[in-house]
């Protein structure tokens, strides 16, 4: 449902009590929604007029390309970033992912955070690459020798969705294996099966949660958290970091717009 802000309407005609403030109300709210449609698309595309890629994706080995606003030396990007995570939010904060929309954008979520071949990156017009996850192992070109090098990252034991109904875990090359849980109780349930096969074990739990979410027609923002614990037990916090990011739908797919931010 999408959240529209309240109009008060008074009318001096003659017709019956409630009739014209409810039917002006609807057109108003429609108006300011169209408004907000509008202005969405309009910081779009002034973002992605700052945008370029680092290059990755020229290399035969890399799994896709990184976003960068090298261009942007006056923090432009950064307020157009929390505008529209704003509007975005206040127009559907708390809404539900429990949808083939919304499951499709989870599906782009996961393989962001699990090593599977990540979403293409939204642009303007053309063709674009698809977007990879630094913080992941990957495969990059070494710029001295020109071998495809193995680089170091982090996967998760398990990722933890909101409920949702008939999700699929994409299973892409490239993918890390892991646990699919949901809602409230998702990250006991990661905890228990991590302990249960790592019972004598001293490793390190890692597991991803998203956290919030805002699915507004074409437009999406999802905060991840990527937490770390000994054993599945103690919290490491210097190990534990997130993101947010920003999607656009185009072509019946969800496309990466940017990452808001990183810690």
């Amino acid at each position: 449902m999408v959240h529209l802000a309240a109009f008060a309407v008074i009318v001096a005609v003659a017709l019956p009590a409630g009739a014209c403030a409810q039917g002006d109300a609807s057109m108003s709210g429609e108006a300011a929604e169209a408004r907000a449609r509008r202005q969405a698309d309009s910081i779009r595309q002034a973002i992605l007029g700052h945008a370029s890629f680092a290059g990755f994706a020229e290399a035969r080995c890399a799994p896709g390309d990184v976003r960068t606003f090298e261009r942007d030396s006056s923090g432009t990007v950064g307020r157009l970033l929390k505008r529209i995570e704003l509007l975005i939010a206040s127009h559907a904060a708390f809404d539900s992912l429990d949808s083939e929309t919304g499951r499709a954008l989870l599906r782009a979520v996961a393989r962001l955070e699990t090593g599977g071949p990540g979403p293409q990156w939204d642009v303007l017009s053309g063709p674009s690459p698809r977007a990879f996850n630094p913080v992941l192992p990957t495969t990059l070109l070494n710029p001295v020798s020109g071998a495809c090098e193995d680089t170091p990252g982090t996967t998760p034991f398990g990722l933890v969705l909101p409920e949702v109904t008939g999700f699929v875990a994409p299973k892409d090359s490239g993918a890390a294996s892991y646990l699919v849980e949901y809602g409230s109780g998702g990250v006991k349930r990661v905890r228990d099966a991590f302990v249960a096969l790592h019972r004598d074990s001293a490793v390190v739990l890692r597991h991803t949660r998203v956290n919030a979410h805002a699915m507004w027609g074409d437009y999406a923002i999802i905060s991840v958290v990527r937490a770390a614990e000994d054993r599945g037990v103690v919290p490491l916090p210097n190990l534990t970091g997130g993101a947010v990011y920003l999607f656009h739908r185009a072509e019946g797919e969800w496309r990466l717009l940017a990452v808001v931010r990183n810690w």
